[in-house]
C-alpha cells in the first residue's frame, strides 16, 4: 500500500469535493477546446466557401459561405452552448449539401 499512497496522493487528500472538479473539469475543458477548434475551422471553411462564391461559384455557394463564418464565431463565442446545438447545425447543414449535391448530380445527368 506504500507504493500507491506516494504515487497517487489525490486519494490521500481525504476530498471527495476535489476529486469531483478534478474529474468534471478535465472532461469541459476539452469539450471547450473540441468547440473552439470547430469554430476556427468553421471560420476557415467560411472563408474559402466566400473567396469560391465570388470566382463563380453562384449565391447559393456565398450564402453557405456567410452562415458558416457566423457559425464559427457563435461557436467561439459561447463554446458551451455551441456543444449543446453543434450536432443540430452540422446535421441541418449536412442535409443541404446533400440536397444539394443531389440536385447538381441531377442537372449534370441531363446535360
Amino acid at each position: 500500500m506504500r507504493f500507491f499512497s506516494k504515487r497517487f496522493r489525490v486519494w490521500n487528500t481525504g476530498s471527495s469535493r476535489q476529486l469531483l472538479r478534478q474529474l468534471y473539469a478535465a472532461p469541459l475543458a476539452v469539450l471547450a477546446l473540441f468547440v473552439f477548434l470547430l469554430g476556427i475551422l468553421s471560420i476557415v471553411y467560411g472563408a474559402l466557401r466566400l473567396a469560391w462564391a465570388f470566382k463563380g461559384g453562384g449565391l447559393g455557394t456565398a450564402i453557405l459561405g456567410i452562415l458558416t463564418i457566423a457559425l464559427g464565431i457563435l461557436l467561439l463565442v459561447n463554446p458551451y452552448a455551441g456543444a449543446v446545438v453543434l450536432p443540430w447545425i452540422y446535421g441541418v447543414f449536412f442535409i443541404i449539401g446533400g440536397i444539394a449535391a443531389l440536385v447538381w448530380g441531377i442537372r449534370m445527368r441531363s446535360e
